[in-house]
C-alpha cells in the first residue's frame, strides 16, 4: 500500500490569499485501502497518535 502526500492550499476567500496548507494522503496502487485500515497501519508504525 502506498500513500503519497498531496498538499492542498487553505485559502482565505475574503482576501484571496493562501493562509496555510493541509496534507492529504492519496491512496495508490492495488489494493486501495480504506482509511480505517490506513490509520491502523500508521498507528502500528508510530506515524499517527493512538
Amino acid at each position: 500500500m502506498q500513500a503519497p502526500i498531496a498538499c492542498q492550499p487553505i485559502v482565505d476567500l475574503c482576501r484571496g490569499t493562501v493562509v496555510g496548507y493541509e496534507a492529504l494522503a492519496r491512496f495508490t496502487g492495488p489494493p486501495a485501502a480504506p482509511p480505517d485500515r490506513w490509520f491502523a497501519e500508521a498507528r502500528r508504525q508510530g506515524s499517527a497518535p493512538p
